[in-house]
């Protein structure tokens, strides 16, 4: 018997000094993530776009959740771009914060990654200016044959434009090119700048696909904001009610209230015809929460792009492999993206998002940048000599106004003399009653490339702080 129980715990002890490589040779959960921003990080606003400041951020952790139970540290943990939480200068705009987080050794294969990536997001003091819209597109209505139940659509992305030169783009509901259902569905672009990213600029049109009726008009049918379903997947929505002025012929759906789904997303489909033949249809989500403990995290996310172009006015078209999202439910799915791979980037830098959502609508972001730089050209922007760092303050000493008045922003270039011109505010050599007064000026070279100064105005009562 004492000789069976050596045996045995010999056994025993050789199995358990295999059991870790075993576990790692199974291993295709990446790390899981603590403290991963999910939205931009707001900096310490500066005074004038030329001026850097500091941002303020949890830095994530993670540990490696091993299939069959136990918990390591990550292997490698990287700071992809080097920053460090309050210590950093960051220029104005938006600027990638990225961290890689690698489970195994490379001796224990596979390692599998996860990434934490946000923008950290620097604005300007006093700047209540949000992005203007250029070229929002018209509504679109594209027809289509009885037999097709969709339609490829495209158009001419809109873009945007801010008074201190720095946007993105922060939401967009469907790319061009895409596969759109038959009936009406609007598509929705938003922009943000550094300042004001709470205040977003709008682009909304709507997207038709209609079969040819004798009438020509599509009916109207609006599904029901995405459901939940109880914990034992039943489902439960009151079904659309279309109308037409023809009358409705027939309506289906894949799935009636009360259906049980199974754990993650399902799409509900309702299409509805007409009395003269025109169909329409709409859809939307049922989520069934799974027993999952964690959010989501990314496996794959491009770092920071960086190309040349031979033109300051020209535009090149980027690629990259797009990115991937893992949830220990099983269940995530990509919600939105700003911008798609092979498609033209213009001069600058272009703020790049993904989204990615589980049942439980904890989020995931891929964010990176895509930067266009001209070559064999002039790509220097201006240089403003004598842009104010602080604000000039001027006294009221008696009446209810007084005289103000600055030296006009004077700028330099590599190439020539810039333009300069003032954008926003009051001109100097005006009476002004107290009150802030916000001045934007713009320098701009023979070859487009912009530069800008503002700066704020105070005026105060004699006597009377404002």
């Amino acid at each position: 018997m004492r000789r069976f129980l050596s045996k045995a715990i010999g056994v025993l002890t050789g199995l358990t000094l295999l059991l870790p490589s075993m576990i790692l040779a199974q291993d295709t959960v990446p790390p899981q993530l603590f403290g991963c921003s999910a939205v931009d990080v707001a900096g310490i606003s500066v005074g004038t776009t030329a001026q850097t400041s500091t941002g303020t951020w949890q830095t994530p952790s993670g540990f490696n959740l091993q299939p069959g139970g136990g918990f390591t540290t990550p292997f490698e943990t990287k700071n992809i771009y080097g920053q460090t939480s309050g210590s950093t200068q960051f220029n104005y705009g938006f600027t990638t914060v990225g961290y890689r987080f690698v489970d195994n050794p490379p001796t224990s294969p596979p390692q599998n990654n996860a990434y934490c990536t946000f923008f950290v997001r620097m604005g300007v003091n006093n700047d209540g200016t949000i992005p203007t819209v250029l070229n929002c597109p018209e509504s679109i209505t594209q027809p289509i044959a009885s037999s097709q139940t969709t339609a490829v659509v495209s158009w001419t992305e809109p873009r945007a434009t801010d008074n201190n030169g720095v946007v993105r783009r922060s939401w967009r509901s469907h790319a061009p090119n895409t596969a759109f259902p038959v009936g009406t569905t609007p598509v929705t672009y938003q922009w943000i700048d550094p300042s004001n990213a709470n205040s977003q600029a709008q682009c909304v049109f709507t997207v038709t696909v209609s079969t040819t009726g004798t009438d020509g008009v599509v009916p109207s049918l609006t599904c029901p904001a995405d459901v939940v379903a109880s914990a034992n997947g039943t489902a439960t929505w009151t079904p659309p009610t279309p109308t037409d002025a023809s009358g409705i012929v027939s309506t289906t759906s894949t799935l009636t209230p009360g259906s049980v789904v199974q754990e993650g997303f399902t799409t509900v489909t309702y299409n509805t015809v007409d009395g003269t033949g025109n169909r329409a249809s709409c859809s939307f989500i049922v989520r069934r929460i799974p027993s999952d403990q964690y959010v989501p995290v990314i496996t794959s996310c491009p770092t920071n792009i960086q190309q040349t172009v031979t033109s300051s006015g020209a535009s090149g078209i980027v690629t990259w492999t797009e990115p991937t999202a893992y949830d220990d439910g099983g269940h995530v799915r990509l919600v939105m993206q700003t911008h798609s791979p092979n498609t033209a980037f213009p001069v600058g830098i272009t703020p790049v998002e993904y989204r990615f959502q589980d049942t439980r609508e904890n989020v995931a972001r891929c964010v990176f940048t895509v930067e266009l730089t001209v070559t064999g050209g002039d790509a220097t922007p201006p240089t403003f000599t004598n842009c104010p760092t602080t604000s000039p303050v001027f006294t009221i000493t008696s009446g209810l106004t007084t005289f103000v008045t600055w030296p006009v922003p004077q700028a330099t270039d590599n190439q020539g003399t810039p333009t300069v011109t003032q954008i926003q505010g009051v001109s100097p050599g005006t009476n002004l009653a107290a009150g802030q007064y916000t001045i934007r000026y713009q320098a701009q070279d023979a070859a487009g490339n912009t530069a800008f100064c503002m700066f704020t105005v105070l005026v105060q009562q004699l006597g009377r702080e404002n």
